[in-house]
C-alpha cells in the first residue's frame, strides 16, 4: 500500500514537470535580450572574478555557468534556454520535497510544486538568460534548507557542511540568498546556529573588502514611499497572483486588498506557520528596501507564500487555486509571445547595426536615437535595450563597437554626417531628423 502510493505521488510529480516542460518548451525558440549580451562578454573565469571589485553585484556562479555554456556550445540561444527550463524543473521538485517537509502532507506539496511550476511571476527566470542567476540562487537555496532539515534529523556533519555550501552557493548565485542565515536561528540548534554564524562572517567580510578596496557605486538611497508600495504591492501579488485583475484596481482598493490579505494570515496563523511567514517576510524586506518589485525578485519569494496559501486553504478554497492556476497559464501564454517578439526585434536590430558599422566610413560615428528599454512597459516587462547593445554588436556582430553612440531623441547630434538611426515600431529608420 505505502509503495503504491510512493509510485502514485511521484508519477503525479512527473505530470507536472511534464506539464511545465510542455509549457515552457516554447521559449526554447527564443533570442538573447538586453542584459544578456553583458553577461555572455565574459571571456574568462579571471575577468569574472575580477568583478568582485568593479561591478555592483558580485555573482560568480552564474557568470562561470554562462560562460562554460558558452566556451562549449557557442553563442547558441537554443541551450542557454534549454538550461534555464531545466532548471526551473529541477526546482520544481525541490519545492516538492522542501513542501513534504514543512507542510507534512504529500497532497500538499503536489499542489505546491504545480502552483510554483507555473506561476505567473516566473516567465522573467525562464525566458530571460539573464534570469538565470535567480533560478540558480534558488536551487541552492532549497538544497540548502533541504541539508539543514535533514541535519536535524539525523545529526549528520555532512548535512550541515552540505547546508553551508549550498548557502554560499547561491549567495554566489545571487545576493538575495543573504536570508538564508536565519534558518538555523529559527529552528534553534546550536550547531547549526554555529554554521549559520560562519556564514554570515564570510558575506559579511566579502562585503566589508569590496566596500572598501572595489569600485563598487553606492546603492540607491533608501525611499520609504517605494519601501512601503514594494511591502503591499509584493503580499498582494504573491498572495492574490491574478495580474489581469489586480493591474485595474485603484489605490485605495489595493491598500484594502492589502489589509484582507493580513487579517487572512493573522487568522489562520499555526505555529508551523512562524517559520514560513518569517521566511517570506525576509525575502520581501530585503527587495523592498532596494528597488520596487520585478517579476524575477518572486521567484524566491512564491515559494512560502504558496506553501502557505496551499496550507490555509481548505478543500472547499482550492476552487479559488484553480482559478489563480488558469489566470497564471493566460498570462503566461500571453508573456511568451511578447518576449518572443522581443527577442526577433532584438536580433534584427542588433543585425542592422552591425551592418551599418561595418559599411560606416572610419571618422564617422552612428547614433541610434529611441530604443526602448522594453516591448510593454511596466510593470510586467519583455524587456528590449535597456542593456548590453554595444556587448551585443561585438558578440553577435563581430563588429566594433566604439563608434556606435546611444543618444536621447532630444539631443544634440554635433556632426550632420554622422548616420543617425531611430527606433519606429520593432525597426530603425535611417537619417530619420
Amino acid at each position: 500500500m505505502i509503495r503504491s502510493r510512493r509510485v502514485k505521488q511521484m508519477f503525479l510529480l512527473w505530470i507536472i514537470v511534464i506539464f511545465s516542460w510542455l509549457l515552457y518548451r516554447e521559449s526554447l525558440s527564443f533570442y538573447f535580450i538586453s542584459d544578456d549580451f553583458y553577461f555572455l562578454s565574459f571571456n574568462s573565469i579571471p575577468l569574472i572574478l575580477k568583478t568582485f571589485y568593479t561591478d555592483q553585484h558580485f555573482i560568480p556562479v552564474f557568470l562561470i555557468y554562462i560562460y562554460l555554456i558558452k566556451s562549449i556550445f557557442s553563442l547558441n540561444p537554443f541551450i542557454f534556454h534549454l538550461s534555464a527550463v531545466l532548471i526551473h524543473l529541477i526546482n520544481v521538485i525541490l519545492v516538492y520535497i522542501l513542501g513534504k517537509e514543512l507542510l507534512q502532507k504529500k497532497k500538499s506539496a503536489l499542489l505546491a510544486a504545480f502552483i510554483f511550476a507555473n506561476f505567473f511571476s516566473h516567465y522573467e527566470v525562464i525566458f530571460w538568460i539573464s534570469g538565470l542567476s535567480l533560478s540558480l540562487m534558488v536551487l541552492f537555496y532549497l538544497s540548502a534548507l533541504i541539508f539543514l532539515l535533514k541535519f536535524l534529523k539525523s545529526e549528520r556533519q555532512l548535512f550541515l557542511w552540505g547546508y553551508l555550501g549550498a548557502a554560499l552557493l547561491a549567495f554566489l548565485s545571487h545576493e538575495y540568498a543573504l536570508t538564508l542565515f536565519i534558518f538555523p536561528f529559527l529552528l534553534k540548534h546550536k550547531r547549526a546556529i554555529k554554521s549559520a554564524i560562519a556564514f554570515i562572517l564570510i558575506v559579511l567580510g566579502s562585503l566589508m573588502i569590496r566596500h572598501f578596496l572595489g569600485n563598487i557605486s553606492a546603492p540607491q538611497p533608501f525611499r520609504p514611499i517605494n519601501f512601503l508600495k514594494g511591502e503591499v504591492l509584493s503580499h498582494l501579488q504573491l498572495f492574490l497572483p491574478l495580474p489581469q485583475v489586480l493591474e485595474k484596481i485603484p489605490d485605495v482598493g489595493i491598500i484594502i486588498l492589502f489589509i484582507l490579505i493580513i487579517y487572512l494570515l493573522l487568522r489562520n496563523f499555526r505555529r508551523q506557520h512562524f517559520f514560513l511567514v518569517l521566511w517570506l517576510e525576509s525575502t520581501i524586506l530585503l527587495f523592498s528596501a532596494t528597488s520596487l518589485p520585478q517579476a524575477r525578485y518572486y521567484y524566491l519569494s512564491s515559494i512560502p507564500a504558496i506553501y502557505l496559501l496551499v496550507d490555509i486553504l481548505k478543500k472547499e478554497g482550492r476552487i479559488f487555486l484553480f482559478i489563480i492556476l488558469i489566470s497564471n497559464l493566460a498570462f503566461l501564454g500571453r508573456q511568451s509571445q511578447l518576449w518572443r517578439q522581443s527577442g526577433l526585434i532584438t536580433e534584427k536590430i542588433v543585425r542592422q547595426i552591425s551592418r551599418e558599422l561595418k559599411a560606416l566610413l572610419p571618422d564617422k560615428k552612428l547614433y541610434v536615437i529611441s530604443l526602448p528599454d522594453s516591448l510593454n512597459g511596466p510593470p510586467w516587462h519583455a524587456y528590449l535595450f535597456r542593456n548590453g547593445l554595444k556587448e551585443a554588436v561585438e558578440l553577435i556582430g563581430k563588429t566594433d563597437a566604439d563608434r556606435l553612440m546611444l543618444a536621447d531623441p532630444a539631443a544634440k547630434i554635433p556632426d550632420k554626417n554622422n548616420l543617425i538611426l531611430k527606433y519606429e515600431n520593432g525597426s530603425l529608420v535611417r537619417n530619420p531628423l
